[in-house]
């Protein structure tokens, strides 16, 4: 099935360019049809390269330029199960998105679908490919497709202001992965994953590999948005259209995890194998820095979708944690929660672009009480939230707990503590505005929420049947919740994860035309713990929810703790600021490294 890797790269970009050519003069309807049906056709291809990865790795050499005597000449897709799990989560989201779109917009301008669809060639392009510097260049063609996307309403100043923030810093985060393209292939004279893997392999550990190591995780990161890298993706989601939101928090980010993943495991686990407590030590450390910082702004913020984002970078932070283990369960855990999340983010973006559709606003306090009639989008808000909670046996939970599990067999017992803290503030923000907005519960001021200007429907908003606009997300919700009720799911996860982490099987599929199916992962076991943790989690969100909708207190005084005050001043908005909070997170990094390794 080789044949068939570069197919959901390739469908979406050739609907993008006959779209850009044509749309002009395509009727409304026939846009729509030739986004989704390139969108469901990329998402379904890469399920099925998903499943015959399991059974090896799936390697596609472009022109036939295939590896003579373990040098890799020509250009490769190394598709193996993760990679296309995370193609196909972008092509399901799209759909979603694409569908949702049809209703939200009485007519989206021809070049929201073409963007739309770059964006997601752009993602599989990223997930799938096995060179170095063709990653850079999806990660780019990503960028470009996404700060346009997130302008999309360009003739209002805060998604130029977003798209900004949004460019800039990534933008930088980008020459910091070329510069350590550049200074691997100075070294190696290779760009192919394996290859790079293969030459680096019992080199002694120096400057050179320090430095390409820190730079390449420093640029994936500003993609995850961890802290201190993470200040724009809140300032693009604010702005970005709702469908957009979707493809942001859904899968953009986690392949910024992905990356670190990816390098890690196929380049630097054979030279750096004797420092991997220091790894592990160092993005461990990030990962739940970044989810304890996203909670704690999640709960400041009265924007819906900024609220949202800021979950976002809370569970990007749990995310990198569990590839931080550098264990395959913890990995395919991972795998598993990036998956619930993606669905459950993408119906609360979906919602949220329903109150904004009917009721012309996104201020938590503006809403109070004026979402009542909104009984089934209030329904999949609610339901979609407790899910990210990870309550036993549905949403969050599978993913969540093999993380959790790896962390304690790695020596972190308190693992379980801090991703239950973070899911705690980060699922209590979103229940909190649920019950405010659908419920009516709560005060109408609230000093403690970021005042932020209101956003203003979109030109052209729909008026169609508000069902078209709940049944996307009531989909997604559905399917978030079911993803730990999977029979398989966990068992072929950790076969896909295993896989991931053997270096010597890339190297053998890549460079020898060798097969090496995913070995058989033990039967996978929910322990009691993980089920006291998740139901623990769970009642506390829903408690803290109460507390801060019911209980009697001054918002004024806690609205005025150095904490807040600190957190609202370094989230400024101000490019500048984020760029040099950008290069010193960037740095601090490479000391860390440079001690450690």
């Amino acid at each position: 099935m080789t044949w068939a890797a570069p197919l959901p790269v390739v469908i979406p970009i050739v609907g993008a360019a006959f779209l850009a050519a044509f749309g002009t003069w395509l009727p409304p309807r026939i846009k729509d049809v030739v986004g989704v049906v390139a969108a469901a056709t990329s998402a379904v291809i890469s399920l099925l390269l998903m499943h015959h990865a399991l059974g090896g790795y799936v390697v596609h050499w472009f022109g036939d330029w295939k590896p003579k005597g373990g040098v890799a000449i020509g250009i490769a897709f190394a598709v193996d199960p993760l990679g296309a799990g995370a193609a196909a989560l972008g092509g399901v989201l799209t759909v979603a998105a694409l569908a949702f779109s049809w209703s939200y917009f009485d007519e989206a301008r021809h070049y929201f679908h073409v963007l739309v669809l770059v964006f997601l060639g752009a993602m599989c392009g990223f997930a799938l490919s096995g060179d170095l510097f063709n990653m850079f260049v999806f990660f780019e063609l990503m960028g470009v497709s996404a700060y346009a996307l997130t302008a999309y309403k360009s003739e209002e100043q805060s998604p130029i202001q977003g798209a900004l923030n949004f460019a800039v810093t990534n933008s930088v985060g980008a020459f910091l992965i070329l510069i350590a393209i550049g200074l691997l292939y100075g070294e190696t004279g290779a760009l192919n994953l394996a290859q790079l893997g293969n030459t680096l392999a019992g080199h002694q550990v120096d400057g050179l590999v320090v430095v390409a190591f820190t730079l390449l995780v420093a640029g994936f990161l500003v993609k995850a948005a961890a802290v201190p890298f993470h200040f724009w993706l809140a300032d693009a989601h604010a702005v970005a259209p709702a469908p957009v939101c979707v493809l942001f928090s859904g899968i953009m980010v986690e392949l910024g995890v992905l990356g670190i993943a990816r390098v890690d495991a196929t380049v630097f686990s054979g030279v750096l194998h004797a420092d991997q407590d220091a790894i592990r030590s160092v993005l461990v450390g990030v990962g739940v820095a970044t989810g304890l910082v996203g909670g704690v702004m999640a709960l400041l913020q009265r924007h819906l979708k900024r609220l949202l984002a800021y979950s976002t970078i809370c569970h990007s932070g749990l995310f990198l944690a569990g590839v931080g283990l550098l264990d395959p369960k913890a990995l395919a855990g991972t795998a598993s929660y990036v998956l619930a999340h993606g669905l459950l983010k993408g119906a609360l973006f979906l919602a949220a672009g329903v109150l904004l559709s009917e009721l012309h606003s996104i201020d938590e306090l503006a809403l109070r009480g004026r979402g009542r009639a909104l009984r089934a989008t209030g329904l999949v808000f609610v339901v979609a939230a407790i899910g990210l909670a990870g309550p036993p046996f549905v949403g969050t939970f599978l993913g969540k707990s093999d993380i959790e599990e790896a962390g304690v067999h790695a020596g972190l017992g308190w693992m379980p503590l801090a991703f239950t803290v973070a899911s705690v503030l980060s699922t209590a923000a979103i229940l909190r505005a649920g019950g405010r907005v659908f419920a009516g519960w709560g005060p109408a001021r609230d000093a403690t929420l970021t005042p932020l200007p209101d956003e203003e429907p979109a030109a052209g908003l729909g008026r169609a049947r508000r069902w078209q606009l709940v049944a996307p997300a009531a989909v997604l919700a559905a399917a978030g919740l079911a993803v730990s009720l999977v029979p398989g799911l966990a068992d072929g996860s950790e076969r896909a994860a295993d896989l991931a982490r053997d270096r010597g099987a890339y190297v053998s599929a890549v460079l020898e035309s060798r097969r090496a199916p995913a070995p058989p992962a033990p039967p996978h076991e929910v322990t009691a713990s993980s089920i006291a943790w998740a139901t623990a989690g769970t009642l506390a969100a829903v408690a803290l929810a109460g507390v801060l909708l019911f209980a009697r207190r001054r918002p004024e005084r806690v609205a005025a703790r150095p904490l807040v005050l600190a957190l609202r001043a370094v989230h400024s908005g101000h490019t500048g600021q984020y760029v040099t909070w950008l290069v010193g997170g960037a740095a601090a990094l490479g000391a860390l490294f440079a001690l450690l390794l």
